[in-house]
This record gives C-alpha cells, sequence and structure tokens, in this order.
C-alpha cells in the first residue's frame, strides 16, 4: 500500500510538473500568435504602403511627361506661329510696296 501512494505521490508531481510545462507552452503559444497577427498587420500595411507608393509614382511620371509632352507641343507651336507670321510679314512687305510703286507711277493718282 505504502508502494502505491509513493507512485501516487510521484505522478501527481509529474503532473503537476507537466501541468505547469502546459502552462507555460501555452502562454507561449499565446504570445507567439500575437506576434504573428501583429507581423502579419504589420505585413498588410506595408504592402499598402508599396502599393501606394508605386501608384504616386506612376502618377508623378505621368503628370512629369505631360508636362514635357505640353512644352513640346507648345514650343512647336510657337515657332510655327512665328515662322508663319514672318512669312506673312516678308510676303506683305513686297506687296505693300508694289502697291505703292504703282501709285507711285500711275496717273490716275496724280
Amino acid at each position: 500500500m505504502q508502494v502505491f501512494e509513493e507512485q501516487l505521490k510521484r505522478i501527481e508531481n509529474e503532473l503537476t510538473t507537466v501541468e505547469e510545462e502546459l502552462t507555460c507552452v501555452s502562454e507561449e503559444r499565446w504570445l507567439a500568435t500575437k506576434k504573428v497577427a501583429w507581423f502579419r498587420l504589420k505585413l498588410f500595411f506595408q504592402t499598402v504602403a508599396q502599393c501606394l507608393r508605386c501608384i504616386y509614382t506612376l502618377l508623378t511620371f505621368a503628370f512629369v511627361n505631360l508636362l514635357n509632352v505640353l512644352y513640346v507641343a507648345l514650343t512647336v507651336s510657337a515657332e510655327l506661329t512665328r515662322t508663319l507670321l514672318e512669312t506673312q510679314g516678308r510676303q506683305s512687305v513686297p506687296h505693300h510696296n508694289e502697291t505703292e510703286n504703282y501709285r507711285k507711277t500711275s496717273t490716275c493718282f496724280t
């Protein structure tokens, strides 16, 4: 009977030790679960931030290229307009001189 009681006490001690270890493992599991949840949340926000950064970069690139295209279009338009005005100016000046010469040589106006 005494051997049975000793074995029972030994088993109870082992059971207490196992329960304490189980409590420690459960606490560690809970902490690990919290850490995993935190890391997943952090990864989600980092992914969202990376997507927003890519969208911002794309929009900035498109805006700068739009400005570049507008600059080139305005420059070409200005050059074309200047060329047309110079061409018209050159053509109108000889025409104006021819009219003056005609008036000077014509007998109708004298």
